[in-house]
């Protein structure tokens, strides 16, 4: 199960791997899609982390995007290559990690945390992406909304 995992239990708000997962997440369009550049992908998780992003000579520290290898290694995050450049996208595993620490982990409604979600959907706990335009997501909240009253009706 995701949320039992090692990986979720070392995380702390706005870490390493945190930041690198967050930036990926909110371009999240699907396992293996949307496949960023990595000066996309760390101008975007400067915005979740308190470090810096590159290695530091002076102080001989990792920046935090060192945590990407982990990531790729753990297989969380994919990399690619496209016209010479790195590229970097969340995997189907890396999209549910995603929704464990966003949704339930560090979601604004557990304390003073960032929201951080898809900018173009949304991703189910099974690590699916539904597109805002998809219509199925609309299908889906109605019978969601018939179960409620159906079990309401019931009790």
């Amino acid at each position: 199960m995701v949320t039992q995992t090692d990986f979720i239990a070392r995380r702390r708000y706005r870490d390493s791997a945190y930041s690198i997962l967050a930036a990926l997440y909110e371009e999240y369009q699907g396992p293996m899609e949307n496949m960023q550049k990595t000066e996309q992908v760390k101008t975007r998780a400067k915005n979740f982390t308190d470090y810096e992003m590159d290695f530091d000579p002076s102080t001989g520290r990792h920046g935090a995007w060192k945590a990407k290898d982990e990531l790729v290694r753990q297989g969380y995050v994919c990399e690619g290559k496209a016209g010479g450049c790195k590229t970097y996208c969340l995997s189907g595993t890396g999209a549910r990690i995603c929704n464990t620490l966003f949704k339930e982990i560090f979601h604004p409604s557990r304390g003073e945390y960032t929201l951080v979600e898809p900018l173009h959907g949304r991703v189910d706990a099974r690590g699916k992406f539904r597109s805002d335009n998809d219509k199925s997501i609309e299908k889906e909240q109605k019978t969601v909304l018939k179960k409620r009253k159906r079990n309401e009706a019931e009790k």
